[in-house]
C-alpha cells in the first residue's frame, strides 16, 4: 500500500519500481494508492508493457518516465466491498 498525502492516487516512479517486483512474483499484485485529501483509492496493476519497461530501467528516486504507452491501469481483476469486514493491525514495534 501506498500513500499520496496531498496528491492524487496514481502511480509515481518510485511506487512503479516497488510494484514492479511485486507484480513480476504474483502477477496478481495490485498496488493501492490512498490519497486522504483528495478521499480517493486508487486500485492499480502494471500493464505488460508497463512491466516490461519497468523492469529494464535503472534510475532510481523520483524520476520521469515516457508516457506515450500506460505503464499501468486501474486494476479491473479487484472489487471494493464497503461492507465486507476487515481489520486491519499495525504489527510494527510500538
Amino acid at each position: 500500500m501506498l500513500t499520496h498525502p496531498t496528491q492524487t492516487a496514481f502511480l509515481s516512479s518510485v511506487d512503479l519500481h516497488t510494484h514492479c517486483a511485486y507484480q513480476f512474483m504474483m502477477s496478481e499484485a495490485i498496488a493501492i494508492v490512498c490519497a486522504p485529501k483528495c478521499e480517493e483509492t486508487g486500485y492499480f496493476t502494471l500493464t505488460e508493457h508497463g512491466l516490461n519497461f519497468i523492469s529494464r530501467c535503472r534510475e532510481s528516486g523520483f524520476h520521469p518516465h515516457p508516457n506515450e504507452k500506460s505503464l499501468y491501469t486501474h486494476a479491473q481483476h479487484c472489487k471494493f466491498e464497503s461492507t465486507a469486514d476487515v481489520k486491519v493491525i499495525d504489527l510494527r514495534a510500538k
